[in-house]
């Protein structure tokens, strides 16, 4: 995939997680799908306001409330989609890995100046039909438990490679 300037942080992470399991086609083309609607469809038009991805509200909210913002949203996106249609839960689902992607993004960030995240998390309901979503939720959930900003990153990866199987499945009919 192409690096759009000013997305090179969203698509080394999105890299990163695709490395993590051994380049999987399908966890590859969702987080390609997921950088794309960042970087030049719905995320764009609504939220760069011409700012770089580190610049844009996804990240600037998390500088004021910590990172469970962006866990957060990426759970209510998949626990939204648990009640879609494939077609619009495999869009909601790519907006789910860009805010892991902005969480990991974020994690770093304070990492490297020292800042103390929240440890805030809700726990999602009401996804008995769809038992594989409610096991992503509880994934994410579990990054706020972590000790350590490295061990956050690499449970935000492992969810964004589940989120990426979960778009190939609700994906199956091509409707991408």
């Amino acid at each position: 995939m192409p690096v759009v300037p000013g997305y090179e942080k969203l698509h080394e992470i999105f890299a990163q997680a695709v490395a993590d399991v051994n380049g999987e086609r399908r966890v590859s083309l969702a987080l390609s799908l997921a950088y794309q609607q960042s970087a030049g469809g719905k995320g764009a038009e609504r939220h760069a306001n011409e700012k770089p991805w580190l610049k844009q509200p996804i990240l600037d909210i998390q500088r004021l409330t910590g990172w469970a913002f962006a866990v957060g949203q990426a759970m209510k996106k998949t626990q939204e989609a648990s009640r879609m249609d494939p077609k619009h839960a495999a869009h909601e689902l790519l907006g789910a890995c860009v805010y892991l992607a902005g969480a990991h993004a974020f994690s770093e960030e304070i990492q490297d100046v020292g800042i103390a995240h929240l440890n805030d998390h809700a726990q999602a309901r009401d996804m008995s039909e769809k038992p594989h979503y409610q096991d992503l939720l509880e994934e994410m959930a579990r990054i706020a438990t972590l000790e350590t900003y490295a061990e956050e990153r690499t449970q935000i990866r492992r969810c964004l490679a589940a989120l990426g199987r979960l778009i190939a499945i609700e994906n199956e009919e091509g409707l991408l």
